[in-house]
């Protein structure tokens, strides 16, 4: 059973771009739609929920064309009640019809480009399923909607009420920047019109006339075909009417986005809503308390949510945290409410005061305010924290308030000394705060010797069931920046705290704390990372644990081999219980460690059979390790040349091979030049290792060029090697390469080099750039070269870009690029004159491209992409004419062809989304970047037509990435169209990407009103 709504669609038109004599600009159609708008989803008496109702304001009539049919045909159900409102210019025709226009409408061609009443809108009526359709008109002629075609009614009605008779014309606006006499008058009965139940079109049309009567303007015009009345608003003393009802309830939603059920209650009752923002919070910090995956984030979510809540309504906020239990989730609600309101202009709010004194939280709530304060009042941060200096002596034995004294000795520690403030997060001790911290605690020497003795005597005062627990959390936060003082709250008694003390704290910082007391205390260090490991036969990710003590390898002093030598241990156990996560952080953790410990890279090569990954690795790694230890660089490289020599297919083989040669070409050119000899010559290979060896030679060692070029392998072509270490060279010094070029005796190896050396030139000077693409003999290579050259010079010099994107040859293998570029250039232009001119020649190149269909394709979406903005009837027409293109491309080349309706896909939501979203039907979905081609199209669409940008993400296969894309849509919306960005973030799943988004949407909703 389908479910009845109110839907609407307004349009306004004031702006006639192609014929602004015959149609002169009008100023009132925007103020008509904003205020039928308002009347409409009026809260008190509006019928229509503002998701249901589609404003469209200066369009052309192609797209009008297709959100019409939409409206009646596609999106209509048997029950709706739809209401079509058009404001604009109306003409008739030499026969009386009547034309309504739009943004290119033309008086002398009519027909084609405007709306047409009765063969266009009243044959959607007729074809539309819908029960009861009402259509208002507010332009001159409007009552020569009477026509020649008769309309039947198929249920509830069909009601026409237009402002003028057929030869009348209607004033524009009561006042500046107003709606029109009629419109007004529309607007106002839709709230104050008398009714003895629900009001009635009929009875909306004699309030209507009335008042336009007594204004002594043109009587409008009314027609009802059908039985009973169609209803258009609410009445409080009247029954809500049985049907339709008001669009919005869950059935409407596209499948995938129904609203998930509120979570479970928290442990403490929320404070009631007081209106619309303070609802939005609340489901939102309910969102937020729900994390059932991940609690471990719930108190870093609430510190979020309050963050940002506490400026939007510092009421309602105040009073969940009087209703919140103590724990750490009130901790991080206070730090985060205190840190909003601080970073807001003005003076603190008064109740903060309380704040700061009231325990166990208040040294957290100073530096959280210190922290929001923004460097102009450096002077309110700095009294705060010197209000904690006489707090340090009366801390009493709360583990929050042990919590707030380790973050003030990290904070004065990271003020005085820029080796601990590299070491700690810049978030959470920000320029400010270090700075407020410096000039409060001046004498860092002592107070930091009170804060060591505060911390003492608190963790004295703490009860005996929770102090094991306490004293390991101080520990580990202090491990890194201080690790003797960690010692004395991880090993009181030269013995390791028991392992469930540590059970609050992540494998990370256990990781991070083993490796600061190691030199310390290595047996103890070595216990702290047992406990850590452990973890892994629980609920912790093995790979979680791996990748802890990996980056501890970054942290670590470069001399102590002993904590390496532990840690290496600790790895080689994990990788063999990791999935292949495992061994890729191993690979990334060793190329970075080679520019700083390459023999510890060295090791970890090891530990992956994978010999492919392994090599392309390598390569990266041995550039940045022969800067520090050669010898451990050819270690490398000679593992990686084994693993290459015993690969047995060829192709994979010499695939590997050029990664060998890119590793010894860091330090070795005799080596690099000996393993690509001994590649296969009948291959391209070494062509392609010889160019990447030039590559880095040319960076590392420029001197050593012409002993490469002197040891190059004998081939029957002597230009065939050179060519390539030419163009090598051009990408590291392009400056040298075009001395070498005229050495190549072939005039097309000697314009591939140029290309190389302009594409190397470009982007820092880009004229003599072009300079040298026009001297390029070949027309391929020259139309490739000054491509990137106008490219390049467009940001800057657009008249030369232009005059060397003209200067492309007209050659069949060149066209496309000329196209392109051309399409690019004129989406940078500012004139209009310019800009068509630019656009023109592209098109003319268009219908001289030879038969490549995919070349075909990329250029006429390059060129319909600009004509998007300008003119999006011709940009649907260069889209249509590039789909035919795609899809025509050969199945050998089917990934090439998903790839081209992909980017299709993208460019049509701009203008069609209909079309969009049929191509997104139609792409394989396991094509690799069907997902991320598939967001951007939805998001391209969200603002035309958001009900499809819904469905579109809905078709994602990645659930967690479709989980972020339409919380990234509701963002985009919340300050469109906020009912539907906030039903968008309540169908999201539970937990922080649900909260924060309903934070967008009440941040939306308070700083901008709902636009029309």
């Amino acid at each position: 059973m389908s479910i009845a709504r109110y839907r609407a669609m307004l349009i306004g038109n004031a702006l006639y771009l192609r014929d602004p004599v015959g149609l002169p600009r009008l100023r009132g159609p925007g103020a008509d739609v904003a205020a039928l708008y308002e009347a409409l989803t009026d809260p008190a008496v509006g019928l229509f929920d503002p998701d249901g109702v589609e404003a469209l304001l200066d369009r052309p009539a192609q797209e009008l064309h297709e959100r019409l049919e939409r409206f009646f045909i596609e999106e209509a159900t048997r029950d709706d009640t739809l209401l079509l409102y058009y404001s604009g210019h109306g003409k008739i025709d030499l026969n009386g019809r009547l034309h309504l226009c739009a943004l290119d409408s033309q008086t002398s061609r009519l027909h084609s480009t405007s709306l047409r009443y009765a063969a266009d809108i009243e044959a959607l009526i007729d074809q539309s399923p819908a029960r009861s359709i009402v259509t208002v008109i507010d332009s001159c002629h409007s009552g020569a909607f009477r026509g020649d075609v008769a309309v039947t009614a198929t249920g509830r009605g069909r009601c026409v009420m237009a402002s003028a008779g057929a030869d009348q014309l209607v004033r524009d606006e009561v006042r500046p920047d107003g709606p029109s006499p009629f419109t007004a008058a529309f607007a106002d009965g839709l709230r104050l019109a008398e009714s003895s139940g629900h009001l009635t079109t009929q009875e909306l049309y004699h309030y209507i006339e009335r008042d336009l009567r007594s204004a002594g303007v043109s009587r409008p015009q009314f027609r009802f075909d059908g039985e009973g009345s169609i209803t258009l608003a609410r009445r409080d003393t009247a029954r809500a009417p049985e049907e339709p009802i008001a669009a919005g309830t869950p059935e409407l939603r596209p499948a995938g986005l129904v609203e998930t059920p509120e979570p479970a209650p928290a442990d403490f009752e929320f404070p009631a809503a007081r209106d619309q923002v303070s609802d939005l919070l609340r489901r939102s910090l309910r969102a937020a308390l729900d994390e059932p995956d991940e609690e471990d984030e719930v108190p870093a979510t609430a510190y979020l949510f309050f963050l940002r809540a506490g400026p939007l309504d510092e009421r309602w906020c105040a009073e969940v945290l009087t209703a919140m239990p103590r724990g750490e989730l009130k901790e991080a609600a206070v730090e985060g409410y205190v840190q909003g309101l601080a970073a807001l202009d003005g003076d603190l709010p008064p109740h903060l005061t309380a704040l700061f004194k009231e325990r166990p939280f208040g040294m957290t709530a100073r530096i959280a305010a210190a922290r929001g304060l923004g460097e102009d009042r450096s002077r309110l941060a700095t009294d705060l924290l010197g209000s904690a200096r006489e707090e340090i002596e009366h801390v009493g034995g709360d583990r929050f308030e042990l919590r707030g004294l380790t973050t003030l000795l990290i904070a004065l520690l990271s003020a005085h000394d820029p080796r601990f403030a590299a070491m700690v997060d810049p978030e959470a001790f920000p320029p400010q705060l270090l700075s407020a911290t410096r000039t409060a605690f001046p004498e860092r020497e002592r107070w930091y010797a009170n804060l060591v003795a505060g911390l003492r005597r608190a963790l004295r005062k703490v009860p005996a069931a929770s102090r094991a627990e306490t004293a390991a959390e101080t520990g580990v936060r202090l491990a890194p920046l201080l690790p003797t003082v960690a010692l004395e709250f991880l090993a009181p008694d030269d013995d390791l705290l028991p392992d469930g003390a540590f059970d609050g704290e992540t494998v990370h910082d256990l990781a991070a704390a083993a490796a600061a007391i190691h030199r310390k205390h290595p047996a103890l260090a070595y216990r702290l990372l047992k406990v850590a490991g452990r973890r892994t036969d629980g609920d912790t990710d093995p790979d979680d644990m791996l990748g802890a003590l990996l980056i501890q390898f970054e942290h670590s002093d470069p001399a102590d081999s002993k904590l390496h030598d532990l840690l290496l241990h600790e790895v080689e156990l994990l990788v063999t219980e990791s999935d292949g996560v495992g061994f890729w952080l191993v690979q990334h953790h060793a190329e970075t460690l080679s520019s700083t410990l390459p023999w510890i890279s060295e090791r970890l090569f090891q530990l992956d059979p994978d010999d492919s990954r392994t090599i392309s690795s390598i390569e990266e790694a041995c550039q940045r390790a022969a800067t520090v230890d050669v010898e451990a660089a050819r270690r490398m490289a000679s593992a990686a040349e084994r693993m290459a020599v015993s690969i047995p297919k060829r192709k994979a083989r010499n695939r590997a091979k050029v990664g060998v040669v890119r590793a010894y070409a860091a330090f070795s050119l005799s080596d690099a030049l000996r393993v690509a000899a001994g590649m296969h010559q009948g291959d391209n290979w070494i062509s392609v290792a010889l160019q990447y060896a030039a590559t880095i030679i040319g960076k590392r060692a420029p001197e050593q060029i012409d002993a490469l070029i002197a040891g190059l392998p004998a081939t029957e072509n002597p230009d065939r090697f050179l060519s390539s270490v030419v163009q090598g060279i051009a990408e590291a010094d392009p400056h040298r390469a075009l001395e070498l070029v005229p050495r190549l005796g072939d005039p097309v190896d000697r314009s591939a080099a140029l290309v190389e050396v302009v594409k190397a030139l470009a982007p820092s000077a880009p004229g003599a750039a072009a300079d040298i693409a026009r001297s390029i003999e070949d027309p391929y290579y020259r139309g490739q070269a000054l491509r990137k050259a106008a490219i390049c010079l467009a940001a800057t010099e657009p008249a030369a870009a232009e005059a060397a994107a003209r200067q492309i040859p007209d050659d069949p293998s060149t066209l496309d690029h000329k196209i392109i570029v051309l399409a690019s250039l004129a989406g940078r232009l500012k004139s209009p004159k310019r800009i068509l001119a630019v656009l023109s020649e592209a098109e003319r190149l268009l219908d001289m491209l030879p038969d490549d269909e995919m070349a075909k394709a990329e250029a006429a979406r390059s060129v319909g992409e600009v004509h998007a903005v300008f003119d999006p009837a011709k940009a649907a027409r260069l889209f249509a004419s590039a789909e035919r293109y795609a899809r025509a491309i050969e199945d050998d080349h089917e990934y090439y062809r998903s790839a081209q309706l992909a980017d299709l896909m993208i460019a049509w939501a701009a203008v069609a989304p209909a079309r969009s979203e049929d191509l997104a039907r139609r792409i394989p979905t396991d094509w690799t970047r069907f997902d991320s081609h598939v967001e951007d199209a939805g998001l391209a669409m969200a603002h035309l037509d958001p009900r499809r940008a819904e469905r579109m993400l809905h078709l994602m296969q990645d659930e967690g990435r479709r989980v972020q894309a339409s919380s990234r849509l509701a963002e985009k919306l919340s300050r469109t169209s906020t009912a539907r960005a906030e039903r968008i973030a309540m169908s999201l799943p539970h937990g922080r990407t649900k909260a924060l988004t309903l934070l967008t949407v009440a941040e939306a909703l308070c700083s901008s009103t709902p636009p029309p």
